[in-house]
């Protein structure tokens, strides 16, 4: 883990001068995985590493099936032409200036034949609107009927 770059929190403002009406604990410490679940062969990937309560210097190493990936220490992870190959466990390891050490629960990656998703999905939300959409139309008919 070698790829220090500084993480700064956002600090709004409340209305006034600045002033915040309630004092909000921050989130506690923490590193998760944002990214696409699921994509299609040859997909252009980025997963980004989002981190909570952590400020200062901290340095990155990405796993895949538990086993650190070469020369993935940034708070990216760039997958420019995904292959089956590429699909599997990832999580995120983060390490602070106090050299506390984060872990980001499990992200699942998976690689689908290519062209597959984009019949499918679309076929699949059209058909839970209709479901669901006739489902509510009688439940509404049922209670409007005498």
């Amino acid at each position: 883990v070698n790829f220090p770059f500084v993480v700064t929190p956002y600090v709004g403002e409340g209305e006034g001068e600045g002033e915040v009406e309630e004092e909000i604990d921050p989130p506690p410490p923490g590193v998760r995985i944002i990214g696409r679940a699921w994509v299609e062969s040859g997909d252009d990937v980025l997963l980004r590493g989002a981190f909570t309560s952590l400020t200062g210097e901290v340095a990155c190493q990405w796993y895949k099936d538990d086993a650190p990936i070469d020369g993935a220490t940034g708070p990216e992870y760039h997958i420019p032409f995904a292959a089956y190959e590429h699909a599997g466990v990832y999580h995120l390891v983060v390490e602070d200036e106090s050299k506390a050490v984060y872990q980001s629960p499990p992200f699942v990656f998976t690689v689908y034949p290519e062209n597959s998703l984009s019949v499918a999905t679309p076929l699949g939300i059209g058909a839970l609107t209709l479901i669901f959409g006739a489902a509510f139309a009688l439940q509404r008919y049922r209670r409007i009927r005498p």
